[in-house]
């Protein structure tokens, strides 16, 4: 033991002198003085442990005239500390206006260089998640200057997925009664200080649309759809494929849209309906689709119309409630080829009666809630 003390003390005194002979032509002032000029480093209430020992105060060097200095703050193997402070470098007055700059200056009479702190204080803004029931929740914090305003950079509160819950709004309270104010600014203060922000958001993944644009990027996803106003088509294409969430029509209306064929124009059975599929999870509700135009096919090989209002398939589980249907069909350039299996079309009126369906296909009427759903399509021209 007595042995690896000695080594560690002979290593901390190698070190010390390595940082003194750095200092630039300095020395300790009671080393050989003559004709060298005094550099003192006034600690200003920081403590300087330099592998050997604590420094307190101030150290004093004497130095050759116009040489360089080396911060003995951030020397290897220094530690330049002031509890509760954090240090912010070198000036040459007690007022700390005028900073040294080691890369620059030399030392060319003697020299009092004042050590700088300030306060070791934190301002943030930590966004917490609050859902009725459960503790709220942080999702992260950031630091910030007094006077700054919160931005939510890293989407803390915004992006919510992986906790199967969409953003609505940030609010200052966590009773989530008052909005955030986006003009409020970090007021700082003496000591750290945490802004809370609180997000209020609902259940579930959602898309929230109000325009055409934003339904044919939500229908895209495997989110559910929120309708945030009626939702003008501009006599565009709709297509629903399989649909496996929910749509909350909140009472709009899904207007001015064209209906393809699913199997395509020209296929030996074309399929025709606002969605393709609807699986067990699908929950449609509160919801008009307004202006639909069903593009039948000029075709002269179909032997089977799959023709439904809303959907072609509808599977065990799913939920259709409030949802209303209006269109139109144009069957001019249909030529009807059927053989006896084929669905039994023969006319508009029977095409018009097909598209007032739910579904082209059976479901079982126990395992698929249906509430006040109706499809009225009726024939566009003579």
């Amino acid at each position: 033991m007595k042995f690896n003390k000695q080594i560690a003390i002979a290593v901390m005194f190698v070190v010390l002198v390595a940082a003194l002979a750095l200092l630039g032509a300095c020395s300790n002032r009671d080393e050989n003085i003559e004709g060298k000029l005094q550099l003192t480093f006034q600690f200003n209430g920081g403590i300087l442990d330099n592998g050997a020992t604590n420094l307190q105060d101030s150290v004093n060097h004497a130095c050759e005239k116009n040489s360089y200095v080396v911060d003995i703050a951030t020397f290897p193997g220094f530690k330049f500390t002031r509890s509760g402070y954090v240090f912010e470098g070198w000036f040459r007055d007690k007022e700390l206006t005028d900073a040294w700059d080691f890369s620059k200056d030399r030392i060319t009479a003697d020299t009092t260089l004042y050590a700088k702190w300030r306060p070791d204080i934190v301002y943030t803004y930590g966004v917490y998640l609050v859902v009725e029931g459960k503790e709220n929740e942080l999702l992260g914090r950031y630091t910030v200057e007094q006077g700054e305003k919160f931005v939510d950079k890293r989407n803390y509160g915004t992006n919510l997925r992986s906790k199967k819950r969409t953003f609505e709004r940030f609010c200052s309270d966590p009773a989530l009664t008052t909005p955030w104010d986006d003009n409020f600014v970090h007021p700082g203060g003496a000591v750290s200080t945490e802004i809370p922000v609180y997000v209020q958001s609902i259940d579930g993944v959602w898309q929230f649309v109000s325009d055409y644009e934003q339904l044919l990027a939500a229908i895209k996803t495997s989110d559910s759809i929120w309708l945030k106003d009626n939702i003008d088509c501009g006599g565009k294409d709709l297509y629903f494929d399989t649909f496996n969430a929910e749509l909350k029509g909140d009472n709009h209306k899904i207007f001015n849209f064209n209906v393809e064929s699913f199997a395509g124009t020209m296929q030996v059975a074309p399929q025709y309906s606002i969605f393709n599929q609807l699986n067990a999870k699908a929950n449609i509700h509160d919801v008009t689709f307004e202006g639909a135009h069903f593009a039948l096919a000029d075709s002269a090989i179909s032997y089977k119309l799959a023709i439904a209002g809303l959907a072609q398939r509808v599977a065990n589980g799913a939920k259709i409630t409030n949802v209303h249907v209006r269109g139109t069909f144009d069957s001019s350039q249909l030529k009807f080829v059927f053989t006896a299996t084929a669905t039994n079309v023969t006319s508009d009126d029977d095409i018009a009666q097909l598209f007032a369906q739910l579904s082209f296909e059976e479901y079982k009427d126990d395992e698929v809630t249906v509430q006040n759903f109706d499809s009225q399509i009726t024939k566009q021209g003579n």
